[in-house]
């Protein structure tokens, strides 16, 4: 795949450059006769999606930069994880606790294997739910004989987190009994409790530092 899309770009045959250049693309877009390059060339950016439509299927190499920077990752990931095996064929990778503000973990940029420090693009918490140009990697891992795979999620933590933080006990109360993890609606029962118990909060703030005055 990769190999493939870069033998449509001319920028990569023909000057040496590397594939996801931005400049190279804008500058043989305009050369093509296509003026109307996009501000950003992000791949979901309204105006992006309109011009790849428009000249894909003329112009060859606009899928193939769009197909090569979609693989690129996948492909960094599948290395990563050769890397990881040990002799047993068992990823091992590092996750830093509380890696995120909120508390969530995150993945380790490195791990260390003896004496030896091997770097590592795997990110075993961001791993596509789909496949990528018909390569899976969740369906690549499995669990060792006589184990399982945990799988949770950490629900909306961000938003439980600030409330627990602002001392919103009657909000998380509320949370807590519900079995969706979806957001309340707004002008729900919890959500009127949880602005009542906000504004209450911010008045015995501003109290506390009249009186500290």
């Amino acid at each position: 795949m990769l190999r493939d899309s870069e033998k449509l770009m001319p920028w990569v045959t023909e000057e040496g450059e590397k594939p996801g250049s931005t400049h190279a693309l804008r500058r043989y877009a305009r050369k093509a006769g296509m003026d109307d390059v996009p501000a950003s060339l992000k791949k979901d950016d309204p105006a992006m999606v309109a011009w790849v439509d428009k000249h894909k299927d003329t112009h060859p190499f606009i899928g193939a930069r769009l197909n090569h920077a979609s693989a690129t990752p996948h492909y960094a990931r599948l290395m990563s994880m050769n890397r990881l095996l040990d002799d047993e064929g068992v990823i091992r990778f590092d996750v830093l606790y509380h890696g995120c503000n909120t508390g969530r973990v995150s993945a380790s940029s490195s791990r260390k294997a003896g004496t030896e420090s091997t770097s590592s693009r795997f990110n075993p918490l961001n791993i596509p739910r789909k496949p990528v140009f018909g390569v899976d990697i969740r369906g690549m891992l499995v669990p060792r004989p006589g184990y399982k795979f945990l799988i949770y999620d950490y629900a909306q933590v961000e938003a439980r987190l600030v409330q627990w933080l602002a001392g919103a006990t009657d909000f998380l109360e509320t949370i807590s009994t519900r079995t969706s993890t979806k957001p309340l609606q707004r002008g729900s029962a919890g959500s009127r409790r949880m602005k009542m118990g906000s504004r209450r909060r911010t008045q015995s703030s501003i109290c506390a530092r009249n009186r500290q005055a």
